[in-house]
């Protein structure tokens, strides 16, 4: 379940890059790995759900284990992925939930991702 395809993504990361809910539900029901990351950038699912909003995916993500605080090859967070992504309601649940907006990031802080 957790086979990387030719693309570098996991079904997993196919679902939350598609939005699809019922297909994240099944592949969390037979306990995919919710902290492989992509191919390419290497974002976790939780960062890529961040990044496009996809805010019911995410929660669906934490309730299985996803960590806000995991960092990709750059150092980014799924914190830092919804701020740039401008999702402003993944960025309420991620801080009331204890995503550290602390964590140095490759150069680039929380905040001026936010102001970019």
């Amino acid at each position: 379940i957790d086979h990387v395809v030719e693309v570098g993504h996991t079904a997993l990361v196919a679902a939350v890059k598609g939005g699809s809910r019922d297909a994240l539900a099944v592949l969390l029901e037979r306990r995919a790995a919710v902290t492989v990351p992509t191919g390419g950038p290497h974002l976790t699912p939780l960062a890529l759900a961040a990044w496009l909003g996809h805010l019911q995916l995410a929660r669906r993500l934490r309730a299985a284990g996803a960590l806000w605080n995991q960092v990709d090859r750059n150092g980014l967070t799924a914190l830092h992925y919804g701020v740039a992504g401008h999702q402003l309601e993944v960025v309420k649940v991620a801080l009331q939930e204890g995503a550290n907006v602390r964590l140095p990031a490759g150069g680039y802080s929380v905040l001026s991702l936010a102001v970019a």
